[in-house]
């Protein structure tokens, strides 16, 4: 019997050859119809036999192209149309967009061969993609996504690409940044103050390198800053000039082997290294590795990732590994237009290598790391980036613009939860100038006007001020570290309450005090804080975060020890003035301080360097752990780790080694958050925890914990999809403010 299907395919189903795709299967299956793209997803009608129609469907649903993700598919019958044939119609825009936007994806190896083929009319050609590979999301200027509506529209195909682009059978069909060397974008090499070279432009830049330039290298998502990988004195030049005296670089290395020889690779982290993310990964440093020690000088650990543009893998046939660090000024966004190249020229960068096709949305490279066989963000971009979660089955329209720090936002749509890039820190002028334009490009691709605007309750983040300057909208705050435990819970689909730990930095608490080392019963909508970390002055606030030693200073002083730092009196005055110390529960200056009784350092180069130093000297071998009391019953609870520095501090006079102090440190903290969570359980019958905040990127941290709390038959979540840190905070915010905008009554934590 025959039957006709309209079906739509909603998900990430634009530019991964899903078209091509349905065309192979309905000709090889001899049925009629036609497919396309449009603002919603894929269009698709099917007529034959009716066996043979579910046959497509089936094999469709099991087999569909390799980096395509199918949320959903709506069919309907329909009458019978007498269609000739199957084809591949034009896409059909509309004002309601519901599809999910590709992220950009790394070189095939089909492309690779091509790319290496020396008969092959794409031979050395640093723009080959196909429908399985390229870029995507860094070329959009809208949707529903085709060439003409990316920046690859400013390149007319020649007659064989325009071969290509219209077969369906060819793995360039309707590939939107199809090219070649005849019509496609192309290389130039330009030296500071010098004039372009566009023969050999690839050859030139390798050379530069291998005399200890340092070459800024146009990607997908904006430029690189690259060095020789093995020369210290190089790397300490790009340091200098970058303004990045210790935060670690990350090394792209030619091939998975060459990466092997310097880094040591699990199964699950090899699997990242090679998805078409292609992220950099932190993988321990082998011992033999001969990289320069100062491109991670505070860690054994080494930000790793290998080749995803051709231009990538043709520059790095001269070398076995090339630092690859994002282009830019500390703080800065990342660089990429050739107008903002002059922020780099001559003063960082020796040369660029650059082309002709713009980027049209920055996009750093994401990072992660593997922890306990889990992908954890530390910076999520390029290649998952936009990826939407769903977080509700329907919604308003909400933008949560996050924090302060590691800033991104979320747009929410029909109950889809779309995570921007990372934006980067707000103080910095041109970040804040990026973070609105970023903001509107999204409304304008995802077709959304919000009605809802979630935001952190400091008064003082410019992504506040930000938020309340918008019109005609509700604004929902959320606090800091409700934030955190909430973005969890959208992740994981959870809404009952749930033991929230946030281990962070600092966030406002709406009681006056800086909070970071809490503990709370949470639902998306509300939470209440049962327990937190004792609290110690914060002196000179956030001057506090840059000198860890007045920290220290502060700590010491309240557990009435002795302190020998040349800063300690004005210190010790500040706090019994009660003047510029306003008082913190952080976790993370908690870390910092221990960091800097121990001898790590006084003072923050980049973001917890003292604290990663901490982490980088225990011994993880240890197992032991100091005293600590919990206090203030009935609660909120206290944590104080009193005893635990007055003991560390003996054993540091008694000569115990730092890596023994290091890691009965960390254990103590693991062994408080397990404490906490078994009082909460016993009260109130939970027995779900939900990790979050920037001190558990602290692997052995994180580690531990999660160790004692599942031995104590906890069922323990953290974040995933997001980062752990405050990139993750907008995904919370919109959670937060959807349930508050859609409850239906009183909170379950109330």
């Amino acid at each position: 019997m025959k039957t006709r299907i309209a079906a739509r395919i909603l998900g990430r189903v634009q530019g991964v050859g899903f078209r091509p795709t349905v065309y192979r299967y309905a000709t090889e299956l001899g049925l009629a119809g036609f497919v396309r793209n449009d603002s919603q997803g894929v269009a698709i009608e099917v007529e034959g036999d009716e066996e043979v129609v579910g046959q497509f469907f089936s094999e469709l649903t099991l087999h569909p192209p390799r980096q395509a993700q199918i949320a959903d598919i709506k069919t309907q019958v329909l009458p019978a149309a007498g269609y000739n044939g199957f084809q591949v119609v034009e896409s059909q825009p509309t004002e309601s967009a519901q599809l999910a936007i590709p992220p950009d994806l790394a070189l095939c190896d089909d492309c690779l061969r091509e790319v290496r083929g020396s008969g092959d009319r794409r031979f050395r050609y640093a723009f080959t993609n196909c429908t399985n590979c390229g870029p995507r999301f860094t070329i959009i200027r809208d949707l529903p996504y085709d060439r003409a509506r990316t920046s690859m529209a400013d390149f007319t195909m020649c007659p064989a690409c325009e071969h290509e682009y219209h077969e369906p059978r060819n793995r360039r069909f309707e590939a939107q940044p199809n090219a070649c060397p005849v019509c496609g974008p192309n290389l130039v090499l330009q030296t500071a103050g010098g004039t372009g070279l566009t023969e050999k432009p690839v050859e030139a830049a390798q050379r530069l390198l291998q005399r200890g330039r340092i070459v800024a290298v146009k990607g997908l998502g904006g430029y690189h800053l690259a060095c020789d990988a093995f020369s210290a004195e190089i790397v300490a030049r790009l340091r200098s000039r970058k303004n990045r005296p210790g935060k670690p670089f990350a090394v792209m290395f030619r091939d998975l082997a060459e990466l092997k020889r310097h880094c040591v690779v699990s199964e699950a982290e090899e699997a990242e290294l090679l998805s078409a993310a292609r992220p950099i990964v932190v993988l321990r440093r082998a011992a033999n590795s001969m990289l320069a020690r100062n491109i991670s000088p505070d860690t054994d650990t080494i930000g790793a990732f290998l080749p995803y543009t051709p231009v990538h893998h043709l520059l790095l046939e001269a070398f076995p590994a090339l630092v690859m660090t994002s282009a830019n000024v500390t703080d800065e966004p990342i660089v990429s237009k050739e107008a903002e190249l002059d922020r780099i020229f001559g003063g960082i960068a020796d040369a660029a290598l650059f082309h002709d096709r713009e980027i049209v949305h920055k996009c750093d490279d994401s990072v992660i790391r593997v922890v306990n066989g889990q992908r954890q963000f530390l910076r999520r971009g390029r290649g998952y980036v936009p990826g939407a979660l769903r977080i509700a089955e329907g919604s308003p329209a909400v933008l949560a613009v996050g924090g302060e720090l590691k800033n991104t936002f979320c747009v929410v749509r029909d109950g889809q939860a779309y995570p921007s890039q990372h934006i980067g820190d707000l103080k910095d002028f041109q970040t804040l100038e990026y973070f609105q334009g970023e903001i509107d490009e999204w409304h304008r691709l995802l077709r959304t006007r919000p009605v809802v605007i979630a935001h952190d309750l400091h008064p003082e983040y410019l992504s506040t001020k930000y938020a309340q300057r918008l019109a005609d909208v509700k604004l929902v705050g959320v606090q800091h570290h409700h934030a955190h435990i909430a973005s969890v819970m959208a992740e994981h689909g959870l809404h009952e309450p749930v033991i929230g730990v946030a281990l962070d930095g600092t966030g406002y608490g709406p009681d006056g005090t800086v909070w970071g080392g809490e503990f709370m019963v949470a639902d998306r909508e509300d939470f209440e804080r049962v327990a937190h970390f004792k609290l110690y002055p914060l002196p000179g606030g956030d001057k506090a975060v840059e000198e860890p030693w007045r920290m220290a200073t502060s700590v010491m002083f309240t557990e009435e020890l002795p302190v020998h730092h040349r800063g300690a009196a004005l210190i010790e005055r500040m706090i019994a003035a009660d003047f510029h110390v306003p008082l913190t529960s952080s976790a993370g200056r908690l870390f910092d301080a221990v960091g800097a009784i121990l001898g790590l350092g006084n003072v923050a180069n980049y973001e917890a360097e003292v604290a990663i130093r901490l982490e980088a000297a225990a011994n993880p071998a240890i197992t032991d752990s100091y005293s600590i009391e919990i206090m203030g019953r009935p609660r909120p609870w206290i944590v104080n780790f009193g005893p635990a520095i007055r003991e560390l501090v003996a054993e540091r006079k008694a000569g115990v080694p730092t890596s023994v102090i290091a890691a009965k440190f960390h254990n103590t903290v693991a062994a408080a958050v397990l404490q906490v969570c078994r009082y909460i359980r016993g009260q109130r019958g939970l027995n779900v925890v939900a990790l979050s905040g920037g001190v558990f990127q602290n692997e052995l941290l994180f580690k531990r914990t999660v160790e004692l709390l599942q031995s104590r038959l906890f069922k323990v979540f953290t974040n995933t999809a997001v980062p752990v840190n405050d990139g993750g905070l907008a995904l919370g915010q919109a959670a937060v403010a959807l349930a508050r905008t859609t409850a239906s009554g009183r909170s379950k934590c109330a």
